[in-house]
């Protein structure tokens, strides 16, 4: 965990400290905007340890959640995205004993910062999930199939059905019915001459906005789930176009 109320991800800003004593280190401050913050068991947490090494003083210390000291503050409210729990994380004199977890990674600011946001480590299901969410392109399948390989076997129908696959395309369509008779009117005052084909366009361009507005309250995030559902949602529009061009898009 690095972003902070105060510094953002600027790992040289970091307010969290933590100081040694003897066998032991007591944590404090308060993480912002993390990613499974209310309901992880064990948190890394990046603080300084020696604020005179500047980025190099920042150390990666693994907290137990059930450490004394250590709550949640208020679940951050998103547009989207609000399968993925975000919250605060403050951190009250948390005692850190080296006996019982033995990883404290000092002076791993400036690595951390170089794998996590650049390159070097890559992250997991939900680097990926978020790829897919981002890209809108060709890559998506991809990493949607990279997801499934990596899952258990247990948790590749669950990745690709969700709880709400019945429903997902058929909502896309819905919410991309207005767009598709504005862009359908736009297409037809541009005299286009392949009508099927500007059809099936203004068709996938209407169906791409419902998907934009449908994930903005969508409950799933596995992306092998967005890049299928998504996709055929966004298609149904597009084959509908499809169809209705010739007559629709004549003069």
């Amino acid at each position: 965990m690095q972003t902070e109320p105060d510094a953002g991800s600027d790992v040289a800003g970091l307010r969290t400290r933590a100081r040694r004593d003897g066998d032991a280190w007591v944590l404090n401050g308060s993480k912002m905007f993390i990613t499974n913050g209310g309901l992880a068991d064990v948190y890394v947490v990046m603080a300084v340890t020696d604020a005179e090494r500047g980025r190099d003083g920042v150390s990666a210390i693994i907290v137990d959640r059930a450490t004394a000291g250590l709550s949640n503050g208020r679940k951050i409210e998103k547009l989207g995205l609000h399968a993925s729990d975000t919250a605060e994380v403050i951190f009250e004199n948390v005692l850190w004993v080296m006996g019982r977890m033995k990883l404290v990674v000092e002076g791993a600011g400036a690595v951390s910062i170089a794998a996590l946001l650049g390159g070097g480590t890559k992250p997991a299901a939900d680097g990926v999930t978020v790829a897919v969410l981002s890209g809108g392109n060709g890559d998506a399948g991809l990493l949607a199939a990279i997801a499934l390989l990596r899952a258990d076997a247990a948790q590749r129908a669950v990745l690709f059905f969700g709880d709400t696959w019945d429903v997902c395309p058929f909502l896309i369509t819905m919410l991309s019915v207005p767009a598709f008779v504005a862009t359908m009117w736009a297409m037809k005052g541009l005299a286009p001459t392949r009508l099927r084909l500007a059809g099936a366009a203004a068709g996938l361009l209407a169906g791409a906005l419902g998907a934009l507005v449908y994930c903005l309250h969508c409950p799933e995030m596995g992306a092998p789930f967005i890049a299928f559902w998504y996709l055929l949602g966004m298609l149904i529009p597009a084959a509908a176009g499809a169809l209705l061009g010739p007559r629709l898009l004549r003069w």
